[in-house]
């Protein structure tokens, strides 16, 4: 019997799907120990987590994703860490030659993730233009409403005293024209910069429709699961696939949710944990809510 899970993961406005993984330790021949059927599938983990320290190895690494195999190692070492720090001893171990491949797999999921990247890079980098000419057309605005207020003052002292004389008059009205001038051009710059702006909505529009909000599989942890007299008796075939992440970052933090799922682990509804289903943002370390589903499945291991 195939066993999985799944787990939403956010990334930009892309919703990402993690797929949780299970772990279930094999019992004797005679079926007598383990989980019940229907306690692997309530729980989704292990027969006995934690005993015995869980094999890993890099697997596969297709070339698209620009990792080599030791980014990738480390990645995973950093990931382990989540769960050994709060343990105190080794959960998992480097295993190459029968340890759970990490696999890491490029389909059509990283093409259209580049692409939706490389046209956020872009919109980016058109908002930080739009941004630039926005602030510098407010301070030419500023500076000629300080001189426009200073030529008014300039008439009104004139006007008070009787009127200004035909020199000063003239003075007066080139002040006029170069001030008519330049508000014209600074109101042709607006213009510019709105019409700028109305194109950049409409690329965040057809970006928006080329690219719907939609759940894309990033991980996925898998295995053969054999009952004997409705307990677990073998479990063979454990693998984990990695289909897509943003960063480095991100990827430690998908590889520490499945290895969580390896050590029986479910979700938490807490926000900023490994175990939750969506993860907006950075997770530097275990949450509460992940000791406490360590505890609960390890408590020998959990003060």
């Amino acid at each position: 019997m195939a066993r999985h899970s799944g787990v939403f993961w956010l990334a930009w406005t892309l919703v990402g799907v993690l797929v949780l993984a299970t772990w279930l330790a094999a019992t004797g021949p005679d079926g007598s120990d383990g989980l019940l059927e229907e306690e692997v599938a309530a729980r989704g983990g292990s027969a006995e987590p934690c005993a015995v320290p869980l094999g890993w190895r890099i697997g596969d690494i297709d070339p698209r994703f620009g990792v080599s195999e030791a980014e990738a190692e480390r990645a995973m070492v950093r990931a382990v860490e989540y769960w050994e720090e709060v343990a105190g001893r080794t959960l998992f171990r480097r295993d190459a030659d029968e340890g759970l491949p990490v696999r890491f797999v490029f389909d059509e999921r990283q093409a259209v993730m580049q692409e939706r990247s490389r046209r956020a890079e872009e919109l980016d980098a058109i908002d930080a233009r739009l941004d630039t000419r926005r602030a510098q057309l407010d301070r030419a605005f500023e500076r000629l409403n300080t001189e426009v207020g200073r030529h008014n003052e300039w008439i009104r002292e004139w006007n008070e005293r009787g009127g200004a004389p035909p020199e000063v008059l003239r003075q007066i009205e080139e002040t006029q024209a170069s001030i008519a001038m330049r508000e014209r051009e600074l109101t042709e710059q607006a213009e510019l910069l709105n019409r700028d702006v109305r194109e950049r909505n409409r690329f965040w529009e057809s970006l928006r429709e080329e690219f719907p909000a939609r759940t894309v599989e990033s991980a996925y942890y898998g295995e053969q699961v054999r009952f004997r007299r409705g307990r677990v008796s073998e479990v063979t075939e454990r693998e984990i696939r990695i289909y897509y992440f943003d960063d480095r970052e991100e990827l430690v933090l998908l590889l520490a949710h499945e290895l969580g799922h390896a050590l029986g682990l479910g979700h938490t509804e807490a926000t900023g944990a490994v175990m939750s289903e969506v993860h907006t943002g950075p997770v530097p370390a275990l949450h509460p809510s992940d000791v406490e589903l360590l505890r609960g499945v390890c408590p020998q291991l959990v003060n």
